[in-house]
């Protein structure tokens, strides 16, 4: 009781001092950029129906658009920049990655003409995506594509290095639903992440 009633004794002296003091503050967008090895296994299914199987270096390019403490939504395009005869997935996803016992990217604090940045050491998260890709193949002598929904999973690791630039590893599979085609694709590589300060 003692100390509940100097608690409320306090709170009347520095409420009031504190009542015109504003402390700012707000996530730092981080970019992220990537190569990955991308495997394409695809089976048409059309009268003439085949197969494709394929790897490629696809190049990618992430953006969180919304953040939180633990969670994170993005959006990531990815397209093969080194393929045989640009074979490959040209994607565009949606994706939201969770983080476990991290902030989902480092946080700036505010106090008039003072600042705090934080940023975490090191990162684990994982999350699902959804999105639109256009799977381009051949089979036998002929080059076809096709448009898919997709839909899958992904996981990774983030250490920050020295500010603004971190080290991202990540991997992930998708399951695609064509007009002609279903396909199963993985991925496996890293890259860097740049915050926007």
């Amino acid at each position: 009781m003692k100390n509940i009633m100097i608690t409320l004794i306090l709170s009347l002296f520095i409420l009031p001092a504190s009542a015109d003091e504003q402390i700012n503050g707000g996530f730092i967008r981080r970019m992220n950029f990537s190569l990955a090895m991308t495997s394409l296994s695809l089976s048409e299914q059309t009268d003439s129906a085949g197969s494709y199987s394929g790897t490629a270096i696809n190049l990618a390019v992430e953006f969180p658009f919304v953040q939180s403490i633990k969670r994170e939504y993005f959006m990531k395009s990815s397209v093969p920049v080194v393929s045989a005869a640009g074979e490959g997935l040209y994607s565009a996803i949606v994706g939201m990655n969770n983080y476990r016992d991290k902030l989902s990217a480092p946080f700036r604090l505010e106090d008039g003409a003072s600042e705090l940045k934080i940023r975490p050491k090191m990162q684990y998260y994982w999350g699902p995506h959804f999105g639109a890709g256009a799977a381009v193949y051949k089979i036998g002598t002929a080059k076809k594509s096709d448009f898919a929904f997709i839909i899958g999973a992904q996981a990774g690791a983030i250490k920050p290095l020295t500010a603004p630039w971190g080290l991202k590893l990540e991997g992930g599979l998708s399951k695609g639903f064509g007009i002609n085609s279903g396909f199963l694709t993985y991925f496996v590589g890293g890259g860097a992440t740049y915050d926007l300060d």
